[in-house]
């Protein structure tokens, strides 16, 4: 069955992410709690330039934990191509757990319907699940593709897209 509606789909009392200590003591220190669907900027320290990075080698990738998923299965390039993360870090997906269909789903926040303020925000390490317009576009692009019969996350061999600005 399709799923079509958004606020049926998505149990927000439920959203968790992977936790990560490092992005938790930032996101203590700086990230603002944004909940104004108009308050789509990055946390005020630092913002990062988007800036595209090199996609590691399939053997380096291989070798690195952070280039697995929590259920195990490789990342790839994502949907808008590896992305420089404010620490410097390579960054394609940024995932978040929701609830679709009655099922713990993880899906990626960085896809192709952000605007660039919004993937500015996730870069420079802000908490998806605080942004409640991130959480619906990357919802509502996970649920369009599930509904094509698609992984919510890029496959191999997708061509990463542009955002919108």
């Amino acid at each position: 069955m399709a799923v079509t509606d958004i606020n049926s789909a998505v149990d927000v009392s439920k959203i968790s992410a992977p936790i990560n200590p490092v992005l938790i003591a930032q996101q203590m220190e700086s990230a603002p709690v944004v909940t104004d669907q108009a308050a789509q900027s990055a946390p005020e320290s630092a913002p990062v330039k988007i800036e595209k990075a090199p996609l590691p080698s399939k053997e380096e990738m291989k070798n690195d934990p952070s280039w697995f998923r929590e259920d195990g299965t490789q990342k790839g390039a994502g949907f808008l191509g590896p992305l420089k993360f404010h620490n410097g870090d390579t960054s394609t997906e940024i995932s978040i757990g929701v609830t679709i269909d009655g099922k713990e789903t993880d899906i990626p926040t960085l896809v192709p319907t952000l605007t660039e303020s919004e993937v500015q925000y996730l870069l420079n390490g802000g908490d998806p699940n605080q942004n409640e317009e991130i959480v619906r576009k990357a919802t509502e692009h996970a649920i369009m593709r599930l509904n094509e019969g698609k992984s919510p996350f890029a496959e191999p061999g997708e061509a990463p897209q542009e955002w919108v600005k």
